[in-house]
């Protein structure tokens, strides 16, 4: 009898290979020859070498079944040998068998910085480079992006490059180095957070870029307090116009002690007015955070942006009051997705925090957390509070919170003017609830289709989810 999946395009069977396990595909595998045929050419879709068995076995089978490594698409490297010149060899005969991978992750940046020294085998002898589209190096926090150049120029056709542990602090210099030899680059993915300036870089002027990047759409950096994020404010609007997510994360430590000068603010106008096709800004302990919302006070400013989603992460103190103030006269009233860290003295005030979040009018997905700093079981984040503040939600994520209704006449909100909120979709992670919520849920959000509870427990009863 011939196997149902047989009859399946080979498009659907990728997608039902997504949803197995590596136990799962190795049970249909041993089904019959035809489904051990088929299953068996997605056995190494994603390739991941974290430990010295790992490797041995899967170098055995690259001898052994070459065939099945050309449909590859993931390389993940780890782990190769504590020898470096064992893993420089390992690395080679991964490249060379698995010549249709499209990401490569790389763990330690010297296997592929050190690839090129006298006797070493010539990089046009995989001619997997010129095929990757993604590409993850982790420079260990010693390796500069200059020693990498000779390596990346043989990936020409790259749309994404993250560099984690960077030695020294990016500059836009190194930016107009990095576009020399990835013309088409989308995405950009920077990890300097435990790195040092670099005083040559510094004297540098700010370059002027020759042509703009047309294809950059995403823009991510970690940078600690003694980075100056006034060049990089600069630079990328004329290098990047068409840039639509932006990611900064700032120093958790020091981001108290860091004053915001009229300059700094005017850098952060400026590049917003230049990158006016923003769809998406993900702030996490940046400074200048303030500046980014203060630039859409203007009404004029806030209609015409393509601001969508905003997330703002303090995991430890919070968003305070008057910044959440802030956020509700400017971003707030446009955009369709908010994540937000909230400070825990908010909760004190639910009259004052539902006044505030109503003016998120177009909200349709909201994610909340609550800081570290001062949480405790007082602070009850009501979920009556928020779908009555943002009736028009389809999806409610709730994290690090004390969840309940709390809906009489206590807390000062006015009488329900809803009877059926839209929710579809609610998160429930890390909290500690209510079971008062289910009921309220049940009545109150009839179209709910996804409900998830992770590492969760309830109040009432000690019950732990899952």
């Amino acid at each position: 009898m011939a196997s149902p999946f047989s009859r399946l395009p080979l498009e659907l069977l990728e997608e039902i290979d997504t949803y197995l396990t590596a136990r799962e595909r190795y049970q249909l595998i041993l089904l019959d020859k035809t489904s051990s045929k088929i299953f068996k050419q997605f056995l190494y879709h994603l390739i991941t070498f974290n430990s010295w068995y790992q490797v041995e076995k899967i170098l055995y089978n690259m001898e052994k079944e070459p065939l099945l490594f050309e449909q590859t698409k993931a390389l993940d490297i780890r782990y190769l040998h504590s020898h470096f010149h064992q893993s420089q060899r390992f690395l080679r005969i991964a490249l060379e068998f698995c010549g249709n991978v499209g990401l490569l992750k790389v763990g330690n940046s010297s296997w592929i910085s050190q690839f090129y020294r006298p006797g070493a085998a010539d990089l046009s002898d995989f001619p997997v480079l010129p095929k990757l589209r993604k590409l993850e190096i982790n420079c260990g926090n010693w390796q500069m992006i200059e020693n990498l150049m000779t390596f990346f120029s043989k990936c020409p056709n790259l749309e994404s490059l993250k560099l984690l542990d960077l030695s020294y602090h990016f500059a836009p210099s190194q930016a107009e180095l990095l576009h020399d030899v990835f013309p088409s680059l989308q995405e950009l993915c920077l990890d300097c957070i435990h790195s040092g300036p670099n005083l040559l870089q510094l004297m540098q002027p700010i370059p002027i870029p020759d042509e703009p990047c047309a294809f950059m759409k995403r823009f991510s950096l970690a940078a600690d307090s003694r980075y100056d994020f006034m060049p990089l404010l600069q630079y990328i609007p004329q290098k990047y116009p068409n840039l639509e997510n932006l990611d900064l994360t700032g120093d958790e430590v020091f981001v108290r002690n860091v004053q915001i000068t009229e300059e700094l603010e005017s850098a952060v106008y400026q590049f917003l007015d230049g990158c006016n096709n923003l769809k998406s800004i993900r702030l996490v302990n940046v400074p200048s955070t303030d500046s980014f919302l203060g630039y859409y006070m203007d009404p004029v400013r806030r209609n015409s942006s393509s601001l969508e989603k905003l997330e703002l992460v303090n995991s430890h103190v919070g968003v305070s009051s008057d910044r959440f103030n802030l956020l509700s006269w400017s971003a707030m009233p446009s955009i369709k997705v908010l994540d937000i860290t909230l400070s825990p003295q908010i909760l004190h005030n639910p009259r004052s925090f539902c006044y505030k979040l109503r003016s998120g009018v177009m909200l349709k997905d909201l994610r909340i957390s609550i800081g570290q700093d001062g949480r405790s079981s007082s602070n009850i984040l009501s979920i009556h509070w928020i779908l009555e503040s943002c009736p028009s939600l389809v999806s409610l994520t709730l994290d690090s919170s004390f969840l309940g209704v709390v809906n009489d006449p206590v807390t000062g909100l006015p009488l329900s003017t809803v009877q059926e909120y839209n929710l579809e979709r609610l998160v429930i992670t890390n909290c500690t609830f209510k079971n008062e919520i289910w009921s309220y849920i049940e009545k109150h959000c009839p179209k709910l289709k996804f409900r998830f509870i992770n590492k969760s427990r309830s109040d009432d009863d000690g019950s732990r989810y899952p």
